[in-house]
């Protein structure tokens, strides 16, 4: 490509414009000092902060995810509510300036979108169903956001301890490359992630945080496979690094999505009121011991069948994110009913909660079988078999269809605890086989 083709004049107004953004944040650092407002000043500093990083990432290259990082930080600004005066000076020429300096922002930042979206970059489309699409209150999540902000901070440790590997050991060329390019593109992530999180007084804009961690999921998957693929070239702690990076990232993943649940229960008012169609459905990752315990607490005194869930949540001491895994697989169950903020044990609950061991376990295996595809389809499987055993590698094959490897062994594992404390099938851990021996019967 010439100097001048097309291409190479677009990426130049790219970095153009990338390098007008680091300007902007510049100017804006300089306000800082001038600011009392204790809740303004620190979402404006994330701002800052968040600017700069994604400037110096992508002005010397732009990277693929260019526009999604755009997007992202074009959502956070839009959300800043700068105050129309001091709490303590009243109207200020600083507040001027700011007012106007966000505007200047916005219109930077949307002729930078414009720009990559003519070399083909476009912010990749929202990951959330449309149910979830928009703002919710952060006000009804802040036991979620604390608990994101520290999945977080998880991440973030790992990837100061790639940093240090780095710098301890000594990469080859490639793997230098790699480590300089991955920890680089994850910082700007983690901090439009946490801008996310933190910017906007009354709402938190869940589209652009899913996309953010979509990114932050992407990036991680190619940097694992390449260590992988690399092998015995890799120094042991960057390998095991990477290993540990890759199930941090896949908690904020599920972290967020135990939170796009909250959001659409908010829009539909309840959760999950769906049959669930296929065998490859991710079961929430829930134990019987959690499952058993929770029900009980909500059919008992002081709730008698009707909790409200943050009140739920501080008298069983179960973080929000923990606590809806179990009220969606107590849902997805039928034993119980979600309608806003309130849970109500179903007539299948209270009776639950009313019987003995083994009529527990019969009322459980009807609704597995009944409710979740993927019980009965391994009972199906079962009963078809001469010897009534097959190996686990055969129903992990079907899942990986629909999830992932490390999901599939995930969604597995809860079928098999379920499917065990209802006696539907047995499981041999040392085998990896499931088979009918001593089903319970009459189910």
């Amino acid at each position: 490509m010439t100097a001048n083709a097309p291409g190479s004049q677009r990426q130049k107004r790219l970095v153009q414009d990338l390098s007008e953004l680091d300007s902007l944040a510049r100017d804006l650092k300089r306000e800082l000092a001038n600011i009392n407002d204790e809740t303004f000043q620190p979402q404006l500093a994330a701002v800052i902060e968040t600017a700069s990083a994604l400037s110096a990432a992508h002005k010397t290259e732009p990277k693929a995810m260019v526009a999604d990082d755009l997007a992202g930080l074009l959502s956070a600004v839009r959300a800043l509510e700068i105050p129309y005066q001091d709490p303590v000076l009243g109207p200020t020429d600083t507040i001027r300036r700011l007012r106007a300096s966000k505007g200047l922002l916005i219109t930077n930042l949307i002729d930078a979108l414009d720009t990559a979206s003519s070399m083909g970059l476009h912010p990749r489309q929202s990951p959330l169903p449309l149910e979830a699409v928009g703002s919710i209150a952060r006000a009804e999540i802040s036991g979620l956001l604390k608990a994101l902000s520290h999945r977080l901070s998880e991440v973030e440790k790992s990837l100061n301890a790639l940093d240090r590997a780095r710098d301890d050991t000594r990469p080859f060329k490639q793997e230098a490359g790699l480590l300089s390019f991955y920890v680089g593109s994850m910082r700007v992530e983690i901090d439009l992630a946490r801008l996310q999180l933190a910017v906007g007084e009354h709402a938190v804009d869940f589209s652009a945080l899913a996309r953010v961690v979509e990114t932050m999921g992407t990036l991680t998957a190619d940097f694992v496979a390449t260590i992988r693929a690399w092998g015995g070239k890799v120094s042991t702690a960057v390998a095991g690094t990477a290993s540990e990076m890759n199930k941090r990232v896949r908690n904020v993943t599920k972290g967020v999505r135990t939170v796009i649940q909250w959001v659409i229960r908010r829009q539909r008012d309840y959760v999950l009121p769906r049959q669930i169609q296929h065998i490859g459905y991710r079961l929430p990752a829930a134990s019987i011991q959690q499952l058993v315990g929770l029900l009980d607490a909500i059919s008992s005194s002081p709730y008698s069948g009707r909790a409200d869930l943050p009140r739920l949540s501080q008298s069983e001491h179960i973080d929000e994110d923990a606590l809806l895994v179990l009220i969606e697989a107590l849902q997805l169950l039928g034993f119980i009913r979600v309608v806003g903020s309130d849970v109500t044990a179903t007539e299948a609950g209270r009776a639950f909660y009313k019987s003995d061991l083994m009529q527990r376990k019969h009322l459980f295996a009807r609704h597995l079988l009944l409710l979740i595809p993927l019980a009965a389809h391994i009972r199906k499987v079962l009963e078809e078999r001469p010897n009534h055993v097959a190996p686990e590698g055969r129903f992990l094959a079907e899942l990986e269809d629909y999830l992932d490897e490390e999901e599939a062994r995930e969604v597995l594992e809860t079928v098999i605890n379920w499917g065990r404390y209802a006696e539907i099938f047995a499981y041999d851990y040392d085998r990896g086989f499931l088979s009918l021996e001593n089903p319970i019967d009459g189910v």
